[in-house]
């Protein structure tokens, strides 16, 4: 894959395309999510100001689970600039459902999104089931921050009829994690 930023500096683009590299992903979606972390910032200081809360992080977890709008993963992608394909889209034009795979899963990990028990979906069916699913559940509109992370178990929504299904890739040991969960 082509690091966009050696090869065209900055990027002034609002559309992240698929190919972009995951550090690029994330440089995009937090620069086009600026605007929201502003109003997220400005909503918690109003909070304290106003003296409904004692303290920022009081504050924060209130804005965060009660007060921040509602969305879904995929408007929140979207509202990035992440430009994700639609399973027929891939099909209809031949595309690699791996290529598209990949996009996403770093889209959604520089969102602070990241999926588990992968292993036993084929990457068209991991596709899918996001697409059809967890892109469209109904979540709060947080914009990547250190502190807050989402986690897609993909084995605990298969429901019990997976629990012993055999893996068909080896992809949980490659996707994104979380700071908090990578080890020294």
């Amino acid at each position: 894959m082509t690091n966009l930023t050696n090869t065209l500096g900055p990027i002034p683009y609002a559309i992240i395309l698929p190919g972009a590299s995951p550090d690029d992903i994330r440089r995009m979606v937090a620069h086009n999510l600026k605007p929201q972390m502003i109003t997220r910032k400005e909503a918690i200081e109003t909070l304290v100001n106003e003296g409904k809360f004692d303290c920022y992080m009081t504050a924060t977890l209130h804005y965060d689970f009660e007060s921040a709008p509602l969305t879904t993963n995929y408007d929140m992608l979207q509202s990035a600039g992440v430009l994700i394909v639609s399973p027929k889209d891939i099909v209809e034009t031949c595309g690699s459902f791996t290529f598209h795979l990949n996009h996403l899963i770093h889209s959604l990990a520089a969102l602070n999104v990241f999926l588990t028990r992968t292993n036993h979906l084929t990457d068209e069916q991991l596709y899918a089931k996001l697409w059809e699913g967890p892109l469209k559940d109904e979540v709060r509109f947080l914009p990547p921050s250190e502190g807050v992370a989402e986690y897609i178990d993909l084995l605990a929504t298969a429901g019990p009829m997976w629990d012993n299904a055999p893996s068909v890739s080896d992809r949980d040991a490659t996707l994104p994690k979380h700071t908090f969960d990578q080890q020294d």
